[in-house]
């Protein structure tokens, strides 16, 4: 393999205050050393596949104090690093890392980069008839953390009830397998968001798990602890840890290894934080850094589960492809079942020999274009206008399926709000987020067809408190289908006419 002179890299141009925008990064050129200058324990690796770590989107925080974080910030001007990528040797300096050997090392986004020897933490994980990206999933930050969170820092035993929130991502998943499969404990319950989310969760072991989207979520999660729960591992934040609060008992711990809810500027509002006191709860941050030194026995023992089919990962790992160019504008969210791509982020995701990043793209109201889907799954974009009915403190992530791909690039969603989901309805739930009565155009996407849309103006009920049409399904005289609509390429007018239409539509 001949070594390029130069590389493209993404860098962080504006780091962010709440959402990314299209401007948060900026992709360069830059030159590349050749063999003969790379120094003594230089390595030089072209990229293949990168790691998707919901913590990458505190590392650019702009209201960050850098001195309040666990690891150096990605400073402005700086390439946006990753936790971990796949790359192949194509040239070294070093007597232990040698040309063609395939590794796991630090890295940042590029497709070829410089590292040094202690930069690079292993050869790639290769099993048979297993994804060959394990290597930042499982065996990576997601499994090591879920890993030493059981053992390490919360110190499961058999007789405790452990709630799992987050439990269809990443780290959730595994840390639930482990906790219910390996330790044995008398109950794990799981928090995640969907029905299909919280099926996917109770195949992998789980006693129950719970749909925080739902709009009985509390007491559904009340009932499932009638005796509460004596540790919490939370991956979120927000509402669904203050709602734990008062369902942990007396003297319980709270792990908080994730905020995901925090993320993107929204505030968090915390009503129960006086049952930490008056139930003496423990309630620690956890970051898996602290116990690097679980990582190898983290690996090996997670290999024999798996190998021996204790540990189920599957669904647990999506693998996305992209355009290196295309990295900072491919939407990474689905509010579908487990395993598929999700809106809290929460399981490892890479790009095949191009890096795909989950927390970029929860808003698309400052993107030009949207990445969509036709899968065998219906899927329902809403556009909420005017742009002005929407509470400012809330955002909708836009799930984007793995499959065939189409651009509505001529889009501009300045004048109003998209949401991408699986449901058949607006969520009961979207009442929240409106400050005055907006009109909605939905969209029925199918295999291969847009199958039916409708227009809608939203009225409160005699209350002012709901929005009826919140409830009501797209079917029968709800319902306008279009029977020859443009299929697999597009028909006669390819693409182009698609576009045209939805533009028309969502216009």
């Amino acid at each position: 393999m001949s070594i390029p002179k130069t590389t493209k890299v993404y860098i962080l141009a504006e780091p962010p205050v709440a959402e990314i925008t299209a401007s948060t990064f900026r992709l360069e050129t830059r030159p590349l050393p050749s063999a003969e200058e790379l120094t003594s324990g230089q390595i030089l690796i072209k990229a293949i596949a990168y790691s998707n770590d919901p913590a990458q989107r505190g590392w650019i925080e702009a209201t960050q104090d850098p001195k309040r974080l666990y690891i150096p910030p990605v400073k402005k001007g700086d390439p946006m690093n990753v936790y971990a990528l796949i790359g192949e040797v194509i040239a070294s300096n070093s007597e232990k890392w040698k040309r063609g050997m395939r590794v796991v090392s630090r890295g940042s986004w590029w497709e070829y980069g410089v590292v040094r020897e202690e930069q690079i933490l292993g050869e790639a994980v290769e099993m048979k008839g297993r994804s060959p990206y394990l290597s930042l999933s499982l065996f990576g930050l997601a499994g090591c953390t879920a890993y030493s969170g059981v053992f390490g820092e919360c110190k499961l035993t058999k007789d405790q009830v452990v709630v799992v929130s987050g439990a269809a991502g990443g780290v959730g998943s595994i840390f639930l397998q482990i906790a219910k499969k390996v330790v044995g404990c008398k109950s794990v319950i799981g928090i995640a968001g969907g029905r299909e989310k919280c099926e996917w969760v109770k195949s992998l072991g789980a006693d129950e798990c719970i749909d925080y989207k739902s709009a009985d979520f509390i007491s559904a999660l009340t009932k499932a602890l009638p005796n509460e729960a004596d540790v919490f591992f939370d991956n979120v934040g927000g509402t669904v840890l203050d709602t734990m609060l008062h369902l942990v008992k007396r003297f319980g711990l709270v792990t908080v290894c994730g905020s995901i809810d925090g993320y993107h500027g929204k505030p968090a509002e915390f009503r129960n934080w006086t049952e930490i006191t008056y139930n003496r709860l423990t309630l620690r941050g956890y970051i898996f850094f602290d116990h690097a030194e679980t990582m190898k026995s983290a690996v090996a023992d997670l290999t024999r589960w798996v190998e021996d089919g204790t540990i189920e990962m599957g669904k647990g790992e999506t693998v996305v492809e992209s355009s290196f160019e295309d990295l900072p504008l491919v939407d990474s969210s689905d509010g579908g079942g487990g395993g598929t791509q999700s809106e809290d982020a929460r399981r490892p995701c890479h790009g095949r020999g191009r890096a795909w990043l989950q927390f970029l793209y929860i808003s698309v109201t400052t993107l030009r274009r949207l990445s969509s889907t036709m899968t065998s799954h219906p899927r329902y974009i809403y556009k909420i206008i005017p742009h002005s009915s929407i509470d400012t403190r809330y955002t909708f992530p836009i799930p984007i399926p793995a499959s065939h791909t189409f651009f509505l690039s001529q889009l501009d969603y300045a004048d109003g709000f998209i949401h991408l989901s699986t449901a058949p309805q607006v969520p009961p739930t979207l009442n929240r987020f409106f400050t005055d009565v907006p009109h909605v155009v939905i969209l029925r996407l199918e295999t291969e067809r847009i199958s039916a849309w409708k227009r809608l103006t939203w009225d409160r009920d005699d209350q002012g408190q709901e929005f009826p049409h919140l409830r009501a399904h797209l079917e029968g005289e709800n319902v306008e289908s279009f029977r020859e609509v443009y299929r697999g390429d597009g028909g006669e007018k390819g693409w182009d006419g698609v576009l045209e239409q939805i533009k028309e539509w969502l216009v």
